[in-house]
């Protein structure tokens, strides 16, 4: 695993459990090796999730950068404002390999 993922709260709505299952494979199996490639990926994942009600996950999430091997994912606001923490997700040096068995 590239990306060590720590849950800090814990996901009840479809939309939550549909996002942190998604950041979980991504976590798995991205090619990414520095935060701002897991960002844009992230970014990308959240397009997919389907909207529920007049929220759509692309404006309920958001990754933001630690420091250069660590990202925190927050939830948001209506106005676009912090709620809380979800998870934390550590670089630990390994890059996925699709073929290691």
């Amino acid at each position: 695993m590239a990306w060590k993922v720590k849950q800090h709260k814990e996901v009840r709505s479809s939309m939550d459990l549909n996002m942190s299952s998604k950041l979980k494979f991504l976590a798995e199996t991205t090619g990414a090796t520095t935060v701002d490639q897991l960002e844009e990926e992230f970014k990308k994942e959240l397009l997919t999730i389907k909207r529920k009600n007049i929220f759509s996950a692309e404006y309920s999430y958001k990754m933001t950068q630690r420091n250069q091997t660590s990202a925190e994912v927050w939830k948001l606001k209506a106005n676009g404002d912090f709620n809380y923490k979800i998870f934390t997700l550590d670089w630990d040096g390994a890059v996925y390999n699709p073929f290691n068995f």
